[in-house]
């Protein structure tokens, strides 16, 4: 009889230590950011802190921290030695997939939108597009077999060195009706947007993509993780997260639809539904 009740008052000890491991808010820290986001963290942390509530603790010390959020690919990058589990916002999906697969403790937030959200605006703007050149290179996280998609056509390129983009993509622009613009910073990118919009510009064919920067240098329209998104997908990562578990799966942030007005009535395409494009691409992550 002793023994049973030594049993169950175990049970009770360890039923007590865990709820009051799960009561506890998870402690999180803030890299320090790389250029580019130090203005964005602080409004970050303060979103983030309101939207996860007392479920999450955001420290300044990482020696108080349970967990690590990295926000960008460099900061990830730099993250990756710590022996802390990691969570990267806003960060490309290939390089996420790289540092899971050599065996971080590892999730993260992707700055991407999914694919088939891509094409679903192609084909909301440009219902008569049917061939689609896309541009792939050694940092694409897409390959040929994941395009497919009903009534497009798509030529697909692959430019693995800088001085290849102008003519390949001045021979694939010849050939299709639009240039979907996936993310690649070696191809899409401060250097190389002044060529591949101009081209396509002399060329009257519109681009789709790849982000809201690329929209407002000239791009007819795009699909991009909203900020609001990528906050409340962070809170509901942190939130799943179990202390000594493995992370939650990455995920994609909730979506919003950029659109270049002055591009778009030089293509002929109307007044934009902005709202009803986004609320079709809700399911789409």
């Amino acid at each position: 009889m002793l023994q049973g009740w030594r049993f169950w008052f175990g049970m009770v000890l360890i039923w007590l230590a865990l709820k009051t491991q799960a009561s506890e808010p998870l402690r999180v820290a803030i890299a320090e950011p790389s250029v580019g986001y130090a203005e964005y963290v602080e409004q970050f942390r303060a979103a983030l802190q309101q939207e996860a509530g007392d479920s999450v603790r955001i420290v300044a010390d990482v020696a108080n921290a349970q967990l690590i959020l990295a926000l960008g690919d460099q900061t990830f990058q730099a993250s990756l030695s710590s022996s802390l589990p990691l969570v990267g916002i806003h960060i490309s999906s290939s390089l996420l997939s790289a540092a899971r697969d050599a065996g971080c403790h590892c999730s993260g937030i992707y700055r991407e939108a999914p694919l088939p959200a891509q094409l679903s605006l192609l084909s909301e703007l440009l219902p008569g597009a049917r061939r689609v050149g896309v541009l792939l290179g050694d940092g694409s996280q897409f390959r040929e077999k994941d395009f497919s998609s009903p009534g497009l056509l798509f030529d697909i390129r692959y430019v693995t060195d800088h001085r290849q983009l102008a003519p390949v993509l001045g021979d694939l622009l010849s050939g299709v009706d639009v240039l979907l613009a996936l993310p690649d910073a070696a191809i899409y990118n401060a250097d190389t947007a002044r060529l591949i919009l101009l081209t396509s510009y002399r060329q009257s064919k519109p681009v789709i993509g790849p982000d809201d920067v690329f929209v407002r240098a000239g791009s007819l329209a795009s699909v991009q993780p909203s900020a609001e998104g990528l906050v409340r997908s962070t809170a509901s990562l942190l939130q799943a997260t179990v202390v000594g578990e493995p992370l939650p799966e990455p995920r994609y942030a909730s979506l919003m639809v950029s659109v270049n007005r002055h591009v778009a009535r030089s293509y002929g395409v109307g007044d934009v539904d902005i709202d009803r494009i986004e609320k079709g691409l809700e399911g789409m992550r």
